[in-house]
């Protein structure tokens, strides 16, 4: 069975964890004794931890065993592994949830964008409830043709920062760069960080900046949008009585009868 797992992004990180099976009721078209069929999948927030259990039981038991449980390349069942599963849990909202150890070909494949999503393989109750884990082979591969079409892909460029600050994201991308060898210092690591990614390197900047500082620019900013709101909304009424030839011409003249918002009206433009 396909899900989406994630979306490669330049610069970013394969996730430490993938949605294995996502929450709630959905109708797919899966490959089902070596057949395609239609099932329902049905994962109810009431069954998710147990069902969880039921998983990490059956991947616990196969960890012991002499062949090891992996994740493979497109159900292949031969060839490089792309990664080693860990552990499962499960997270409401979401669904259950696999940890996973990449292995080298697995974290190109997913860094590089080769691959896009992950497609499990598991057994299911009678009900369409999932019961566990098939008891030799992989348990899931990376693929590109998603059966479950509804579940939102996980940047690979967010893995493993769900609850990061935006310093603790960059300085674990920095680190990571030093570790692999790529660049010599953190100095380097974080400039090269920035450099891939300017949106983060936005965000880290804005959380050095004071709560005080951030809470005031915000306000700032909202009474500037205010002010914007209020003068075109009198320019208009006045270009609507007649007073006024055109948009422009009723701005002009809102300035100049109201010289405290005209002054609101320019703070948008500061800073």
């Amino acid at each position: 069975m396909n899900q989406a797992l994630i979306q490669g992004a330049d610069g970013g990180f394969a996730p430490s964890e993938i949605v294995y099976i996502p929450e709630g009721e959905h109708a797919i078209r899966p490959t089902v004794d070596g057949k395609p069929g239609d099932v329902v999948v049905r994962l109810s927030p009431q069954r998710g931890h147990e069902v969880a259990a039921a998983f990490q039981r059956d991947l616990s038991r196969r960890q012991g065993e002499n062949v090891r449980p992996i994740l493979d390349f497109d159900h292949r069942a031969s060839g490089a592994a792309a990664g080693l599963p860990k552990s499962f849990s499960y997270r409401p909202g979401v669904g259950i949830v696999l940890a996973v150890d990449w292995t080298n070909a697995g974290r190109v494949a997913v860094e590089g964008r080769d691959y896009s999503y992950f497609s499990p393989e598991f057994l299911l109750d009678e009900d369409g409830t999932p019961a566990g884990l098939p008891s030799r082979g992989s348990i899931g591969s990376l693929v590109n043709n998603p059966a479950f079409r509804s579940m939102p892909r996980i940047a690979a460029a967010d893995a493993g920062g769900g609850n990061e600050t935006p310093e603790q994201t960059f300085t674990r991308r920095a680190s990571a760069l030093v570790a692999a060898g790529e660049v010599q210092t953190m100095g380097e690591g974080y400039s090269r960080v920035a450099a891939a990614d300017p949106s983060l390197y936005e965000r880290y900047c804005e959380s050095l900046q004071p709560a005080s500082e951030r809470a005031e620019q915000a306000q700032r900013v909202k009474a500037a949008e205010e002010a914007n709101q209020e003068v075109e909304r009198r320019a208009l009424a006045l270009v609507q009585s007649g007073e006024a030839a055109s948009l422009d011409d009723g701005v002009n003249k809102v300035f100049r009868r109201d010289s405290a918002l005209y002054m609101a009206y320019c703070e948008r433009f500061e800073g």
